[in-house]
């Protein structure tokens, strides 16, 4: 995860714990303080019952450290493929077909921090997307691409080992708003993640302002 500083004014991070309330996630978004937020997302899912892997990217704005708003793109890397009984146009007879499932779409995340201290953060991101899912074969598609309205909700914690670098994992589950495969594969599913963290802030205070790199 990459975050860089616009218009930011660093906060210090208090050694105990703090809550955060609703009313001062609203303070956050109305304070003109934020930073471009940028982060290679790599989660980790199931298709019938298959261990997946989905890596995406997601850029939006942190306010203040409270909440954090933008948007991502995800796909499915992992190979999960499914047999079709076709009819061969030339012989009419039949033929099996093996076609490879592609599944990607953009989504807008919400992301309030539960609680924050100098070296932990725990918050919930909230994902609204949209996509498409379909077969692929030998150079043809198997099967029309469908729409995927969806949403994702999951719990993620982050420790900063260092003022630069992090460690970050989380758990979830992604639930479809409307069913969008005709050959049953079920994209309902879990959702974890697991990732390092690069702050590339304080590196920016750190060089150009080392007085206030010491506040983080």
């Amino acid at each position: 995860m990459l975050l860089i500083p616009v218009k930011m004014q660093a906060q210090a991070r208090t050694k105990m714990p703090i809550f955060t309330k609703p009313a001062d996630i609203l303070k956050a978004l109305q304070r003109n303080q934020s930073k471009i937020s940028l982060a290679l997302d790599s989660r980790r899912s199931f298709v019938n019952r298959q261990d997946v892997n989905m890596p995406g990217i997601r850029v939006g704005l942190d306010f203040d450290g409270l909440v954090r708003v933008g948007g991502g793109l995800y796909f499915l890397s992992s190979d999960v493929y499914h047999q079709f009984l076709l009819s061969d146009p030339a012989t009419g007879g039949p033929y099996t077909a093996i076609g490879k499932l592609n599944f990607r779409y953009v989504s807008i995340f919400f992301e309030p921090v539960l609680l924050r201290s100098k070296r932990w953060e725990i918050s919930i991101p909230l994902h609204l997307g949209i996509g498409d899912s379909y077969y692929e074969g030998a150079g043809f598609e198997l099967s029309q691409p469908k729409t995927a309205l969806l949403s994702e909700a999951s719990l993620s914690c982050q420790y900063k080992i260092l003022p630069w670098v992090g460690l970050s994992g989380g758990v979830g589950y992604r639930r479809l708003l409307r069913e969008i495969n005709p050959t049953g594969e079920n994209l309902h599913a879990p959702i974890y993640i697991f990732s390092i963290k690069f702050f590339a802030e304080w590196v920016y205070l750190k060089i150009f302002n080392p007085e206030r790199s010491e506040e983080w």
